[in-house]
């Protein structure tokens, strides 16, 4: 079968076994959008100032001048930043190499677990077959448990920092709720400071509450950290038949120490298999690069300082050789603006979207009771996040809207941001793209059954996904497998990373005279 608007080619694999339904991967177009909701809002005056610390180097207006919505006013000097984002690639770079090694090196242990007949004496070549050979599917068992072991590293990394960005959000309101009540005795918790009349108070005792919610996660995923390194120390101690390095020693035996995560093996070479702590050290190493990769390039895209509004500049608070903290100075921002009649509408973010909105991109605003879109701009995105009593951060990203747009201030809108637009892309469904951790893949048949194979995304659209590694065009992959079970709700989400991006999928039942089965829609897809 082939879906309609010819995107890509169904069909249903035959015979007695199961069912899966298949799509090729094509080259076509690909559009990815953030959908959030905002409050429109009149445009007089406003202000701009740089959301890093650096030094001023350059500053293109001066009071009076005439300027337009993202023109750029300042910059500050680059070099100190970029540096910092080539530290943090490096830093990166090494800590995945670090994996890939480790990775390596206990899968070469659990596949030559055997000595070889070239290696010096008998001794070795008789103890080896004298201990069970390893079963056929050790490799892949120990395969499975690295990728297990790394899954759970990274939500454990993910969670941690989740928490402490509530741990912040606690403190923080909490010592504001005190300062503005009498003090508490100091029988009082801090997770229920009492407010006027000895009544509790709802921002602290919220973010408290979401405080111990993290918590809770987090203790959660360390737990499930721990089982995956066993579970993964216990296969390769099968496959080696050495003692884990983590069990105790022998009584009366004094322990060596492993300060580097990194076992014995039985070849008794002195070249050592890295242990199930290695690879999850190895998992958060990587994590903590990648958002220190994230914060040094938010950084350096913030070294340009725009007009949040087109109007006449009448005050600059800043010049050249100026240092600058990231934030408001007390003496008054960088510049001000005094706008001609615009509306502008903010809508607020999550860390993991707002690293993908940049000034300047096209954006789509529907008004509440309108069908007709406005067409806007991008012309400032805040890197500074704001807590909300619950703990939740999020960055507002403002919209300028055309001043010949009709509004009615202070009425809510839809908004799409366009973040990526690809026109010739090698692409999938976007259904059939799946994750495990920040790792994309997606499913193949081989031999009848479908088998992960690990691909590079890109742009994500509501219908198709830019592919830019691990496949080639005509090849297929699987959409579906028609006999697995249903979930119990007609619809659910595809787990995307992105915080938001994509579709659901529609998965609904169906029976007719020609037999019963599941049909899975992406929307959008035409299929």
């Amino acid at each position: 079968m082939v879906a309609a608007g010819g995107t890509s080619a169904w069909a249903l694999t035959s015979g007695s076994g199961p069912a899966y339904r298949m799509a090729s991967v094509t080259q076509g177009a690909v559009q990815q959008t953030l959908v959030a909701t905002g409050t429109l809002a009149a445009l007089h005056q406003a202000s701009a100032d740089f959301q890093v610390a650096g030094t001023v180097g350059k500053v293109d207006v001066k009071v009076g001048d005439r300027v337009k919505a993202g023109q750029q006013v300042a910059t500050l000097r680059r070099s100190t930043l970029r540096a910092a984002v080539s530290a943090a690639n490096a830093a990166l770079q090494r800590a995945q190499a670090q994996l890939t090694s480790d990775q390596n090196g206990q899968l070469s242990a659990a596949s030559t677990a055997d000595a070889s007949p070239t290696d010096a004496g008998n001794n070795r070549l008789e103890a080896a077959r004298a201990r069970p050979a390893p079963s056929p599917s050790t490799t892949a068992n120990v395969t499975a448990d690295q990728a297990a072991l790394r899954e759970a590293q990274h939500r454990a990394d993910a969670d941690l920092a989740t928490a402490t960005a509530a741990l912040h959000a606690e403190t923080a309101a909490c010592q504001a709720e005190s300062t503005s009540t009498t003090a508490p005795s100091p029988t009082t918790s801090a997770t229920a400071a009492s407010g006027p009349g000895g009544a509790t108070t709802g921002s602290c005792t919220d973010a408290a509450a979401t405080l111990l919610s993290a918590q809770r996660q987090v203790q959660a995923d360390q737990q499930a950290v721990s089982q995956a390194e066993t579970t993964l120390s216990n296969d390769l101690a099968a496959a080696t038949s050495t003692p884990r390095s983590n069990q105790p020693s022998p009584a009366g035996t004094p322990s060596t120490g492993n300060p580097s995560g990194r076992k014995p093996t039985s070849s008794g070479t002195g070249s050592t298999t890295p242990t199930a702590g290695a690879l999850a050290s190895d998992q958060s190493s990587i994590d903590s690069a990648r958002a220190d990769l994230a914060t040094a390039r938010a950084n350096l895209r913030q070294a340009t300082l725009t007009s949040p509004i087109t109007g006449r500049v009448i005050a600059l608070g800043i010049a050249k050789g100026d240092s600058v903290s990231g934030s408001s100075s007390s003496s008054g921002p960088a510049v001000q603006v005094r706008g001609s009649g615009q509306t502008k509408v903010t809508i607020d973010v999550s860390a993991t979207q707002v690293r993908k909105v940049r000034t300047g991109m096209a954006a789509t605003v529907t008004p509440d009771g309108s069908s007709t879109p406005i067409h806007g701009r991008v012309v400032s995105v805040t890197s500074t996040g704001k807590t909300s009593s619950t703990g939740t951060v999020t960055y507002p990203v403002t919209i300028h809207l055309p001043k010949s747009a009709t509004v009615v201030p202070g009425a809510a809108a839809a908004v799409s941001v366009l973040v990526a637009s690809v026109p010739d892309a090698l692409t999938v469904p976007t259904s059939a793209v799946h994750y495990t951790g920040s790792t994309a893949y997606v499913e193949m048949l081989r031999d009848g059954s479908p088998s992960r194979h690990a691909v590079t995304v890109k742009a994500v659209g509501a219908a198709r996904t830019q592919i830019t590694s691990g496949l080639s065009a005509g090849q297929r992959v699987v959409l579906a497998d028609l006999n697995a079970a249903v979930p119990s709700s007609s619809t659910t989400s595809s787990n995307r990373p992105g915080g938001g991006f994509g579709p659901a999928l529609n998965i609904q039942r169906f029976s007719g005279p020609g037999g019963s089965g599941v049909r899975v829609t992406v929307p959008g897809s035409g299929g």
